[in-house]
């Protein structure tokens, strides 16, 4: 025959409810802390693919940065039509 369900006082529902914080709080910073490994990863492989390509343009860091400097400082009116 089935028991009945347990009618918990209000200390044990405060305590689990507790428990249950806690654990979720965890969970919630390791994922946090999976996401930053996973950012950091996907920043490591973007500088791995723009030095890369850089190489490839045979251009220095220098230059590189030079010409950025000059299209980001560019009037508006110069890139639209």
């Amino acid at each position: 025959m089935p028991r009945g369900k347990k009618n918990y006082t209000l200390e044990e529902k405060i305590e689990a409810t507790q428990k249950l914080i806690l654990s979720k709080e965890k969970e919630l910073n390791d994922t946090k802390r999976q996401l930053e490994i996973l950012l950091d990863e996907k920043e490591k492989e973007d500088l791995i693919k723009l030095n890369k390509e850089l190489k490839k343009s045979g251009k220095t860091i220098e230059e590189l940065l030079m010409a950025l400097k000059t299209q980001f400082s560019a009037s508006p009116d110069c890139t639209s039509e």
